[in-house]
């Protein structure tokens, strides 16, 4: 005999909307749909039903997920590029040598990778992210200790923020 009793359509129910915000909270957080369904006090059918009935909760749920695999994305970019060199904080400059400032006219810092050997880094690269040709590939890394090292130092002009008020656009 079955254990598994059939549910009637008439008992299925969408999630309510703080159970959706509680739930897409959890998964930019990093836990999965079944995690993240618990989390809100919810069920993983009645919010894959609150999907399917609302466009909004829909684009969350897909926003969410874009943001976490983001936030994963840079974190091991982040540890690869340590592993491979060092990286430094420096003020950003634009092609014409001033400082770069924010919306508040404050100096940029950003991130610059020194020391590090480009054929690791390439390789962590590929490794990592997939490209519209292919899919990630699975290359192995093997570091040597007689690996050629190469710095590049340049960096790629940035765009300068402008005060419209004051500075003259180009």
């Amino acid at each position: 005999m079955n254990q598994l009793a059939p549910m009637k359509l008439s008992e299925l129910a969408p999630a309510t909307e703080d159970q959706q915000m509680a739930f897409v909270q959890a998964l930019v957080a990093g836990r999965s749909p079944v995690l993240a369904a618990k989390a809100a006090g919810s069920d993983v059918l009645s919010l894959y039903l609150a999907r399917c009935s609302s466009a909004d909760f829909d684009d969350l749920w897909n926003l969410a997920l874009l943001a976490r695999r983001d936030t994963a994305l840079h974190e091991v970019m982040e540890k690869s590029l340590a592993a491979t060199g060092t990286i430094v904080w420096e003020y950003l400059t634009g092609p014409d040598g001033a400082a770069l400032l924010d919306e508040d006219f404050n100096a940029v810092r950003g991130p610059r990778l020194v020391g590090c050997n480009p054929t690791i880094l390439s390789k962590l690269i590929e490794k990592l992210m997939a490209s519209a040709d292919k899919p990630v590939s699975t290359t192995s890394v093997n570091v040597s200790a007689s690996a050629a090292s190469y710095v590049s130092t340049d960096l790629h002009p940035l765009p300068r923020l402008i005060n419209p008020e004051t500075d003259e656009c180009p």
